[in-house]
């Protein structure tokens, strides 16, 4: 998994916090970018990647990059390394809180985490108003528990090519995804998941997006794969 930053606007980061954290872990890379994103509706000024890396196992042997084929059914061994993955990536996270609740004020900046499996592009942000430290630690779980129900339902991975994992603050857990298809992507998303009714849900006006996200604020719009705030 990365971690990413997107800014909406020229700002400057104090990124101290998250070197520390990353030290032995991984790294991260600058890419500074002046114009919007062609695949999403964040508007990139600058872009931060830091790639936790997974250490080796006990034999000293790369694990290489989980695969969708990994998450169907996973033996005991698969879902061992998936734990360890889960919890190096929970102690990065608890390691930044502090530095996550104060970029957490800035409405136009995204911190995102981010990973690709088969090709389908995941993604859960970090900073939106309200949420809790549990709720951010459990964000890598979630976004293995998404790859896991598209690499299990292969018509829906067939389909959809970018995947918004979104929380419900009453709860403070990843209830819901947005779904983005190929033909959509970077113009609008027709549906959305819900984990606990297990249903696809359409969403063919902008009410709906308001609805379904809460009435999210105007400041909020960078957050999302697709901004809710566009006409459909």
């Amino acid at each position: 998994m990365a971690l990413k930053v997107f800014l909406q606007h020229d700002s400057e980061l104090d990124l101290a916090p998250l070197r520390a954290a990353l030290a032995g872990r991984g790294e991260l890379a600058e890419n500074a970018q002046a114009a919007k994103s062609r695949f999403t509706d964040f508007r990139v000024r600058l872009e931060l990647s830091g790639l936790l890396h997974l250490p080796p196992d006990a034999d000293g042997q790369d694990e290489g990059p989980i695969t969708p084929e990994f998450l169907v059914n996973p033996g005991a061994a698969a879902r061992v390394r998936l734990e360890r993955q889960v919890a190096e990536w929970r102690g990065f996270l608890a390691g930044i809180q502090p530095w996550l609740a104060g970029l957490a004020q800035g409405d136009d900046q995204a911190l995102l985490l981010a990973e690709t499996m088969g090709g389908i592009s995941f993604f859960a942000c970090l900073n939106h108003p309200g949420a809790e430290p549990a709720l951010l630690e459990r964000a890598p779980q979630a976004l293995l528990e998404a790859a896991s129900f598209l690499a299990n339902n292969p018509y829906l991975a067939k389909r959809f090519v970018a995947v918004q994992m979104l929380p419900d603050m009453k709860v403070q857990d990843w209830c819901y995804l947005l779904l983005a298809e190929a033909q959509d992507f970077g113009k609008f998303v027709r549906l959305a998941y819900d984990y606990d009714s297990d249903n696809l849900m359409p969403l063919e006006i902008q009410r709906h997006y308001f609805l379904f996200l809460c009435s999210p604020p105007l400041s909020e719009a960078g957050k999302y794969l697709i901004s809710p705030f566009r006409e459909l």
